[in-house]
């Protein structure tokens, strides 16, 4: 069945396999506690993007998610990249810039490069810890930027601005400003799912303004610890 899925898919097998091993450890009836299902562990979402009927039937699965992980792949062009979309969301990954700080993300592109054979990827592929280390923390920028979007500050100079900033809708429609958009989304309990449909966009202070109610909310890592 693996290879079945690889000719179709142009995956090499063993990639399958060790996505497969990480997931599931082989078990087709494997259910995660966030609802995941199969050998290649399929959220409802995804495995009816990807055709598959029934996430418990093994050939469905494994075809449903080695598509999965071709688009993936075809998205990032990176393997390390694409194995860090599988388990966090392709968003998860533009968001950050690289694999994202999650613990269970960082371990699983772990598991699966060594499963592979290929450890050694993940020496060559950017981290969110290594772009923060990079570019800088800034907490101030987030509550400039939102005052910004609300017009009640003077337009900024995007230079000054001491950190990166993001803004996401909620699926209640509340707007979110932060610097770290995953330890905000963690502390609402979204799922997974939900947290794949958020588009997470950076704030350009200079260039955006943004149309926001009542229902903003400001969010900076120190105020959410």
């Amino acid at each position: 069945m693996i290879h079945q899925a690889a000719r179709e898919t142009g995956l090499d097998p063993r990639l399958i396999r060790a996505v497969v091993a990480a997931e599931s450890d082989f078990d087709p009836n494997a259910v995660s506690h966030a609802g995941a299902v199969g050998l290649m562990q399929l959220m409802p979402g995804t495995a009816r993007d990807m055709g598959v009927s029934n996430r418990f039937h093994p050939q469905q699965n494994l075809r449903g998610g080695a598509r999965y992980l071709k688009q993936m792949l075809d998205q990032f062009d990176s393997l390390t990249l694409a194995i860090a979309a599988y388990n966090a969301g392709p968003g998860a990954v533009q968001q950050y810039g690289g694999i994202p700080p999650y613990p269970e993300t960082k371990q699983y592109v772990s598991r699966v490069l060594r499963f592979y054979g290929r450890a050694d990827l993940l020496r060559a592929t950017p981290s969110y810890a290594a772009n923060a280390a990079k570019n800088g923390k800034g907490l101030s920028a987030v509550g400039l930027a939102a005052a910004s979007a609300k017009g009640t500050a003077p337009k900024l100079n995007a230079k000054k601005a001491a950190g990166t900033i993001y803004h996401f809708r909620l699926p209640n429609g509340t707007i979110v400003f932060t610097d770290n958009p995953a330890q905000y989304m963690a502390r609402t309990g979204l799922n997974g799912q939900q947290k794949a449909t958020i588009n997470v966009k950076k704030f350009n202070a200079q260039e955006q303004r943004i149309s926001v109610g009542k229902r903003t909310i400001v969010a900076t890592a120190s105020s959410m610890r």
